[in-house]
């Protein structure tokens, strides 16, 4: 009898644990690939946008907040795979690159930077470039003439970028500047 009470106790003992960590697990993985979000310093307008691997927003939110901003976001949707989060301010765009494996999201902080934004601003036929660029990542110059190109530079191991360009002012129309980084391209359209 003693043998028959412990078999039934045990039965019982393993039934409510098997549940109880199934209950877990379901609850793991509805929470798996849901996150907050946080970033300090965030303005009424700035966009929050979500890339995939291959430069494709798949989703983007304007923030109406101003200070700290915090909420959950919910990425179900998202297969496995390397994606970035990107906070896009006034003068620069706070990146920080994630990873969707096996129903988990896993955030690096040490993968985390910043691009500072390019300044462009013309005058009649006064074109100034000036940008920050701390880590000293490549950086090209392009401006085009009716969509042709018209010139070209590729500046290296420069931590403060500042051009000024005086273009013709006989040849009126419209104008194009693009100043890229390794992942980025910053687009100014002009006329003269």
């Amino acid at each position: 009898m003693k043998t028959f009470k412990a078999l039934i106790y045990l039965v019982m003992l393993t039934v409510v644990t098997i549940a109880n960590a199934e209950t877990k697990a379901l609850k793991k993985a509805f929470l798996a690939k849901a996150v907050i979000i946080d970033f300090e310093n965030v303005k009424e307008g700035h966009l929050l946008s979500v890339i995939d691997n291959d430069g494709n927003v798949i989703y983007s939110e304007t923030l109406s907040v101003n200070g700290n901003f915090e909420k959950m976001y919910n990425f179900d949707a998202l297969m496995n795979g390397k994606y970035t989060l990107e906070l896009e301010k006034d003068f620069e765009i706070q990146v920080r690159p994630f990873q969707i494996k096996d129903n988990a999201i896993l955030f690096d902080n040490s993968e985390e930077y910043t691009y500072f934004k390019p300044y462009i601003s013309t005058d009649k036929n006064l074109l100034k470039i000036s940008q920050l660029n701390l880590n000293s990542q490549p950086i090209t110059i392009k401006i085009f003439y009716e969509d042709e190109l018209i010139y070209i530079e590729n500046i290296k191991n420069q931590n403060m970028i500042k051009r000024a360009f005086r273009l013709s002012s006989k040849l009126y129309g419209d104008y194009r500047a693009e100043i890229s980084n390794e992942k980025q391209t910053f687009v100014q359209n002009f006329e003269i």
